[in-house]
């Protein structure tokens, strides 16, 4: 078993902006698989 030197808590988003990486990531899957147009509101089948 692996010991750890040191664990890194970002509990004030000072290394990882998980909010902005979110919204990144979600507009990613929404233009990758067509899920629903943000902007009007329409679904969109997915493109499997």
């Amino acid at each position: 078993m692996h010991k750890y030197k040191h664990i890194f808590f970002d509990l004030d988003h000072t290394l990882w902006d998980f909010d902005k990486n979110s919204e990144e990531t979600f507009l990613d899957l929404y233009n990758i698989y067509y899920i629903e147009d943000i902007t009007t509101g329409h679904l969109n089948p997915l493109n499997f």
